[in-house]
C-alpha cells in the first residue's frame, strides 16, 4: 500500500502535476496522508527520504526523479505528517519544528519523540531554561560568523565553567545517543536536561566572545558541541510559546 502511494506521488510530482491551491485532481494529500497513517501503524524503521529514494528508482525507466522533487514529494508529505499530528495529537507547531529540525526519524519515530518533546515542554519545570540556553548557543554560534568549528581544545579551558560544561556533555552525549536509538525519547530529554546547572554556571561565568581569538575559537567549539548534542533529538531553540 505504501508503494503503490509513492510510486503514485513521486512519478506525478516528477511529471509536474502537483497539487496547485485547492486542486488536487489525483488525491495526492489524501495518499500522502495515507502513507502517513500506514507507516506509523507499522512502525516501519525507515526515514521517509529512503522510502521516497525507493520509489524513484524503482521509477528511473519510465521518469527521471532529481534530487530537487525527492525533495518536494519529501516535504510534501511531511507536511501532511505535521497537521495530522498537530490535529490528531495536539502537538504544537513549535514542537513540530524543534523534532523536524533535528535528526532525521521514521514517521513513527517521529511522532513519538514529537508526543515526548510535547510531554516534557507542558510538565518539565527545566524547559523554559533549556530552551533560552538553546536559542542563547544558537545566537553565539550565529554570532561566530563560522561554519568551521573544530575540537574542543582542553588546553584552552581557562574557566572551571567550561571544564564543567564539557565534562557533562562527555557524560551525557551517549547516553543520549544510546536512548535515541532504543526509541526511550523520553529518557533522552532527561538526560539532555541533566546539562542545565552546567549551562546556567557557563552562561554566568564565562564571556564566550573574548579578546583572544584562540580562547574565542575554543568556546564556539564547546557550544558547537553542545548544539549539536541537542541537534541529535530536537532543535529547542525552536521552541517556547508565544
Amino acid at each position: 500500500a505504501v508503494a503503490d502511494r509513492l510510486d503514485t506521488l513521486v512519478g506525478i510530482f516528477a511529471a509536474g502535476q502537483k497539487p496547485k491551491g485547492s486542486k488536487d485532481p489525483f488525491a495526492l494529500r489524501r495518499a500522502a496522508l495515507a502513507v502517513v497513517r500506514i507507516l506509523d501503524r507499522a512502525e516501519i524503521d525507515m526515514p521517509l527520504r529512503g522510502l521516497i529514494d525507493q520509489a524513484a528508482t524503482a521509477l528511473a525507466d519510465t521518469i527521471p526523479v532529481d534530487d530537487a522533487v525527492r525533495s518536494e514529494v519529501e516535504t510534501f508529505v511531511q507536511d501532511r505528517m505535521q497537521s495530522w499530528l498537530s490535529s490528531e495529537f495536539a502537538i504544537e507547531t513549535n514542537t513540530l519544528r524543534a523534532v523536524a529540525a533535528g535528526s532525521r526519524q521514521s514517521v513513527h519515530s517521529f511522532k513519538q519523540l514529537c508526543r515526548a518533546l510535547q510531554h516534557f515542554a507542558d510538565h518539565d519545570l527545566n524547559m523554559p531554561n533549556l530552551i533560552a540556553a538553546n536559542k542563547r548557543v544558537a545566537n553565539l554560534l550565529d554570532q561566530s560568523s563560522t561554519d568551521h568549528f573544530g575540537e574542543v581544545n582542553d588546553a584552552l579551558l581557562q574557566i572551571a565553567a567550561e571544564s564543567s560544561l564539557l565534562s557533562e556533555v562527555n557524560r551525557v552525549e551517549p547516553e543520549v545517543q544510546t536512548h535515541m536509538k532504543a526509541g526511550h525519547f523520553e529518557a533522552a530529554l532527561t538526560a539532555l536536561a541533566e546539562l542545565r546547572p552546567a549551562l546556567d554556571t557557563f552562561f554566568e561565568d564565562v564571556m564566550v566572545m573574548d579578546e583572544n581569538p584562540e580562547i574565542r575559537g575554543n568556546r564556539v567549539a564547546l557550544l558547537h558541541r553542545v548544539r549539536s548534542l541537542f541537534l541529535q533529538v530536537a532543535d529547542m531553540a525552536l521552541m517556547g510559546r508565544a
